[in-house]
């Protein structure tokens, strides 16, 4: 015999409205680290051992977090140098950027092992993390723009034959990746 939704204590009737929130959260946060590993991954492909081409450490790492890396690329070297330093001045010294990531992380991880589970607090976190990774993409893409804006019509299409060719390239080996490990697979 089953006891009545009165008769359950009430723990036990919160429980699958607390689940369903759970795994919301849990999903959330596995799709956040998937993104990241995966902008992780392109990024790497991306770079294929050009580092002159790209911005010098550790402004490479500000454009690859960002997600402009295959822009940057294209990018004749005089005009990276010029947006590094406006990203500089705009989003503040990309070190000072990276410490909170780890700062947050870490405060992500303590809130996921704590006792008990608090969704909003992760939630909270989350979502303070995703509004400070806007604003700084923000920031990017409309230094990315104004770039683009001080371009003549042929650097323009330069430009984008240039950006063209590197994403050709970059898809090319993650295909060739994506065969090796399919065929080392089976």
């Amino acid at each position: 015999m089953s006891a009545t939704p009165e008769q359950r204590p009430p723990e036990a009737q919160n429980s699958p409205r607390r689940t369903r929130r759970l795994v919301k959260v849990i999903l959330t946060l596995s799709l956040t680290l998937n993104l990241l590993v995966l902008g992780l991954v392109v990024g790497a492909k991306m770079r294929d051992g050009q580092e002159a081409r790209r911005f010098s450490p550790p402004d490479r790492a500000i454009a690859r977090d960002m997600g402009f890396g295959p822009f940057i690329g294209a990018f004749p070297r005089e005009s990276r140098r010029e947006m590094a330093q406006a990203l500089r001045e705009r989003a503040g010294p990309f070190l000072d950027n990276r410490r909170a990531l780890v700062n947050e992380m870490q405060e992500i991880l303590n809130t996921l092992r704590a006792e008990p589970f608090d969704a909003e607090a992760l939630n909270g976190l989350l979502s303070a993390q995703g509004n400070r990774i806007r604003e700084r993409a923000e920031i990017g893409r409309g230094v990315l723009i104004e770039q683009i804006g001080k371009m003549t019509p042929r650097e323009r299409a330069r430009f984008a034959d240039d950006l063209e060719r590197g994403l050709r390239h970059s898809m090319d080996r993650v295909r060739s990746d994506w065969k090796d490990r399919a065929r080392d697979r089976y």
